[in-house]
């Protein structure tokens, strides 16, 4: 959930920080590695130009960037790359959480 709803100017590339809204309508800070920044700036060169950051994308590659992307199509990428990857079944997107 916090990932489908980043928002455009909660995201700062140059410093390499991302806010993020959590349960209870907080906000918290989270870091961004270098490497995220920059796929960052390559997928929001694509034309996602909405306040959410992650839309969908539909097959014929038209972003639909004024609707943001659901928890389920986050779940969906996730475990897709992962097994293409030959990762542990047990990733998911909550896993990314710890990881950096």
């Amino acid at each position: 959930t916090e990932i489908a709803s980043i928002e455009r100017q909660r995201l700062d590339l140059d410093e390499l920080v991302v806010e993020l809204r959590v349960k209870g309508g907080g906000w918290r800070t989270a870091a961004l590695h270098p490497a995220a920044a920059e796929y960052l700036r390559i997928w929001m060169s694509y034309g996602v130009n909405g306040n959410r950051v992650f839309c969908p994308v539909q097959k014929n590659r038209l972003v639909l960037s004024d609707q943001p992307i659901g928890d389920h199509a986050i779940w969906k990428i996730v475990g897709k790359r992962r097994d293409l990857a030959g990762l542990d079944q047990r990733i998911t997107p909550h896993s990314f959480r710890r990881w950096f």
